[in-house]
């Protein structure tokens, strides 16, 4: 459509279960994503968005659509925005913190990361 803009972004795992917290991260990636995106933009903010799980055989099942209201969009952008001074804050100062087992994605993430050949994390036998 003219004048619709809508994100799309892929994911290559299968779509998870309603109410799967991996399905929420996905929602709050997108929110981050609509918000720099209206960042470029001068303020427009996309109309919805899509997200494609390439692990399903079923391109019904493979789609999941979205739409997200202006608050949404400034909350994830305040969280978005204090994770990254974080993180900077730990770079500068050289003091990352240990993950915890309860933080560390599940088996099929890791395997699908593109840091995986140089991650710490990444053996299952030690957790």
């Amino acid at each position: 459509d003219e004048g619709h803009t809508k994100l799309c972004d892929y994911k290559a795992t299968e779509r998870p279960e309603p109410g799967d917290g991996y399905l929420e991260d996905y929602h709050e990636q997108l929110r981050v994503y609509a918000g720099l995106y209206a960042e470029k933009e001068d303020g427009e903010l996309p109309d919805s968005a899509v997200l494609y799980f390439l692990g399903e055989e079923d391109p019904e099942d493979a789609r999941y659509e979205l739409e997200f209201t202006e608050r949404e969009i400034e909350a994830a952008m305040t969280q978005f925005e204090g994770t990254v001074r974080d993180l900077e804050h730990a770079r500068q100062t050289n003091s990352w913190s240990e993950m915890e087992d309860d933080d560390l994605p599940d088996e099929a993430t890791c395997d699908e990361c593109d840091f995986r050949w140089d991650c710490p994390y990444r053996d299952y036998d030690d957790r």
